[in-house]
């Protein structure tokens, strides 16, 4: 800096130095935050891993085996949910790591990005009657709220207003719901609906438990993730060896003169048809003039079977069979035409991304989910924190194996 005073010449390098560093951090801090956080996810991925491994070793053994497990991440939360056989962990993502309900599946653990999805009671359908709702930003579902735990008591799944569903667009059905095991109605019988989330949290869960005048005794659960526009549903049978399951819709999106049902792509009057003349497993109904308003069943289980139209004066009836071993639905609460639901499911049949571009979510919560569709968590109330010990026991159990869960 020739001319300038020793003085003036350190200030200026100072000020340079200052400014290349904040321009160099102003670049390299979001990618810092977005490893940090990728590794916490990462750690915590390995954690719930060890975990589902104690408990799967638990179920060769006798009762009384003892396994000890530490939930621990450098960052984020862990919860276990009892009611619902789920070990979970979230953590804040700040740096757009992942996109607005997208994710995948590892091994055991359902991994994904989910805004916040609202878990509550209020009459949904307007019949006078409270729901229990799941909502996120694009859909809101409910159940009816019947009886409890304490004091079950008689309900049908198939009584008018028992289910409801509502899109983005503002457009909502009530169909009939039925449930079928091993082809037989189970849809009624003596039990209560339960709210398992509450709040505002990164997914709804909610349960119906049916002890069926058809002998057979289910819990049929619920999930809600933010920013996807449809919910899981799988059923557990409670007492009896079970072969498959249907689930079944009768509905009229905006009448039945407006409404069409698309099956694997195409637009169809009725029938049955089975997973050879099919390359997509689903079945809508949807109403054009509503907004491509669509509701259906979606097949994302281990192993399909079928699933069947038929047409009444007021309504359709969709209908999808699945084997009871890793069933899994869900239930599309959406706004997408036949042709671009077609295009959109992957042929693996495995959906973990929103099908319509519906959320306008610009941020999201990381979550890893260990779920049990086969085992029964007992012994701990709802708990979250970011660091504690677990121990877990085998117990003596009839149907499904029970595993009791306490804190260390």
């Amino acid at each position: 800096m020739q001319g300038a005073s020793p003085l003036v010449s350190s200030v200026l390098l100072v000020v340079a130095v200052m400014v290349s560093t904040y321009i160099v951090m102003g670049v390299l801090s979001p990618n810092l935050q977005r490893y940090r956080e990728i590794a916490a996810m990462d750690s915590a991925k390995n954690v719930l891993l060890s975990a589902d491994r104690a408990i799967r070793e638990l179920l060769h053994e006798a009762p009384k085996g003892k396994r000890i497990v530490t939930l621990q991440a450098p960052e984020g939360k862990f919860r276990i949910f009892p009611e619902a056989d789920l070990i979970q962990f979230t953590i804040s993502l700040n740096s757009r790591a992942l996109d607005p309900g997208a994710g995948a599946r590892e091994e055991a653990l359902l991994i994904l990005c989910s805004p916040y999805v609202t878990s509550g009671e209020q009459d949904l359908n307007d019949d006078g009657f409270p729901d229990y709702v799941l909502s996120n930003d694009v859909l809101a579902f409910g159940i009816r709220k019947l009886h409890d735990q304490t004091s079950p008591g008689s309900l049908n799944l198939s009584e008018e207003g028992f289910l409801t569903l509502i899109n983005a667009a503002n457009v909502g059905v009530s169909p009939i719901f039925r449930v079928y095991i091993n082809g037989m109605d189970s849809s009624a019988g003596i039990g209560y609906t339960q709210l398992v989330t509450h709040g505002s949290l990164e997914e709804g869960i909610a349960k119906v438990v049916v002890n069926a005048t058809s002998g057979y005794n289910y819990e049929l659960y619920f999930f809600l993730f933010g920013s996807q526009d449809y919910v899981r549903a799988y059923l557990r049978s409670l007492n009896a060896s079970v072969i498959n399951v249907t689930l079944e819709l009768e509905l009229n999106v905006g009448g039945i003169a407006n409404d069409e049902v698309c099956v694997g792509g195409s637009i169809v009057s009725g029938g049955s048809y089975s997973g050879d003349e099919l390359t997509r497993y689903f079945v809508s109904v949807q109403d054009s003039t509503l907004s491509n308003s669509s509701f259906g069943l979606i097949f994302v289980g281990a192993k399909f079977i079928s699933l069947a139209t038929a047409s009444g004066s007021t309504s359709y009836v969709v209908n999808l069979t699945q084997a009871y071993k890793d069933n899994e639905f869900l239930l599309l609460v959406s706004q997408i035409a036949c042709a671009e639901l077609n295009q959109t499911l992957p042929p693996n049949h495995q959906i973990y991304f929103p099908l319509a571009k519906l959320s306008n979510a610009t941020s999201c919560n990381g979550v890893i989910d260990l779920r049990y569709k086969d085992v029964d968590l007992v012994g701990i109330e709802d708990t979250e924190l970011n660091n504690f010990g677990l121990v877990l026991e085998r117990a003596e159990s009839q149907g499904v194996p029970k595993v009791i869960v306490r804190r260390r």
